[in-house]
């Protein structure tokens, strides 16, 4: 958050100080938009998964055996 209002909040001057190229600003909104918006969604998600792993091999027999090393 500290990095994009750096770069696209303060005024172009200050920004261009910083020295990122356009690639690496774009790398920047990727990357907070990826964990402002996209992380909150899918993180309760994948932990339902973790914590229920036995229930999930209830519901698709033999998917735990996929999974396995």
């Amino acid at each position: 958050m500290i990095l994009k209002t750096l770069l696209f909040k303060l005024d172009p001057g200050l920004s261009s100080q910083l020295g990122f190229s356009s690639f690496q600003k774009e790398l920047v909104a990727l990357g907070y938009q990826f964990g402002y918006l996209i992380l909150p969604a899918v993180t309760p998600l994948v932990l339902w998964i973790g914590f229920h792993q036995q229930f999930l091999g209830q519901l698709v027999p033999g998917i735990q055996d996929r999974f396995r090393r």
